[in-house]
């Protein structure tokens, strides 16, 4: 069995036993392992030769790879040239494994602070600016309603061939930057998939300031929310190369299988 298809048999018999919730700690564990075995060549890719920056054509869309794709999980390709970037954005009440199989990426990672938390520090900033413009006899201003206090988890530079997880609490808003001379690939497993009827919807983000509050290692940032992204995320579909995967439903005889050849 190639490798793609255990992982993806190993994927769908999780969800079966887990009721098609976000995956748990343990269960990405399980699922990592499969994954840090994954080659480019596994998948049909083939590693791009280096490249400078100033060589390539302004344009340079990312290209997006769908792998397989159903209502409970989602698994594609993203291939990055030098300098893209895939905008910060959420996966809400999911969990994300991803492979970087070739290359470099700097990922840029946030997560919400609870709403009272949030709606606490905006009314403590608010009664500062209402005192402070009333003393001066001006009419106070206040902060747009849409506007969100995140922790940034971290900035991490990451070399492939490595396997990381974002999870639904944790590093769940982040943005990925495709460093180095030849870019990098990630294969994505989402789960479970985006679904806005099931308040699963993506949303993208722009950070625009820190602020007083978190720790020195995770400081607060003010978030903009937008449901479209940044006019300069281009991306293009191109089709899949690797192991066909087909859509059929697991069976119990499944979970053995993968582990036989695993």
């Amino acid at each position: 069995m190639p490798l793609i298809q255990t992982i993806q048999q190993a994927v769908l018999q999780t969800i079966k036993r887990n009721g098609g919730r976000a995956f748990n700690m343990a269960e990405v564990v399980e699922i990592k392992e499969l994954c840090d075995r994954l080659l480019p060549s596994d998948l049909g890719l083939e590693v791009p030769r280096p490249v400078s920056v100033d060589q390539l054509p302004r344009f340079r869309p990312i290209r997006y790879i769908e792998v397989y794709e159903d209502t409970d999980i989602s698994m594609g390709i993203f291939v990055m040239p030098p300098g893209t970037s895939i905008p910060l954005h959420n996966h809400p009440q999911m969990t994300v494994i991803s492979r970087v199989l070739y290359g470099s990426m700097q990922v840029n990672a946030f997560d919400l602070v609870a709403p009272e938390i949030d709606e606490e520090f905006w009314r403590r900033k608010e009664e500062r600016i209402r005192n402070a413009e009333l003393k001066h006899n001006r009419f106070p201003r206040f902060r747009p309603r849409h506007l969100k206090v995140a922790v940034r988890r971290n900035t991490e530079l990451v070399h492939g061939p490595t396997t990381i997880e974002l999870l639904p609490d944790r590093c769940n808003i982040h943005e990925f930057v495709a460093v180095g001379d030849v870019g990098c690939a990630i294969f994505d497993i989402l789960t479970p998939g985006y679904n806005p009827l099931a308040g699963r919807d993506c949303t993208y983000y722009r950070a625009l300031l820190q602020v007083e509050g978190g720790t020195e290692d995770e400081p607060w940032h003010v978030l903009e929310p937008s449901n479209l992204p940044p006019s300069s995320f281009v991306s293009v579909d191109l089709p899949y190369h690797g192991p066909a995967l087909t859509h059929v439903p697991v069976d119990d005889s499944s979970e053995g299988q993968s582990a036989e050849h695993s």
